[in-house]
């Protein structure tokens, strides 16, 4: 199971303050040429930091394209179990487009 995020859900839930633990699993070099507010968390780190992530809100990954976040999103829902976890459909390079 995946579950999958459009970028404009993602913006709109951003704007209203509605609570999102969102996490840029791109690279340092990535995530320096821009990103949202958001926790930065390299993907190697995610996998073993997946007990601290929350259970109660929605935990929104995004990388570039979604072709990491995807895969991020759904080993954490099988391995871990976490069904509260998106990816953004587009990744970043879907949200920049919107907010420009």
């Amino acid at each position: 199971m995946l579950n999958e995020m459009a970028p404009e859900d993602l913006l709109r839930m951003l704007e209203q303050n509605k609570k999102v633990h969102l996490i840029d699993i791109r690279e340092d070099y990535e995530f320096e040429d821009g990103h949202l507010p958001c926790v930065h968390m390299p993907m190697e780190t995610v996998f073993e930091k997946a007990d601290e992530l929350p259970r109660d809100i929605p935990v929104v990954i995004y990388c570039q394209s979604s072709k990491r976040s995807s895969a991020m999103a759904y080993m954490l829902h099988r391995e871990k179990g976490l069904n509260n976890v998106y990816s953004v459909r587009g990744g970043y390079e879907a949200l920049a487009q919107l907010a420009n």
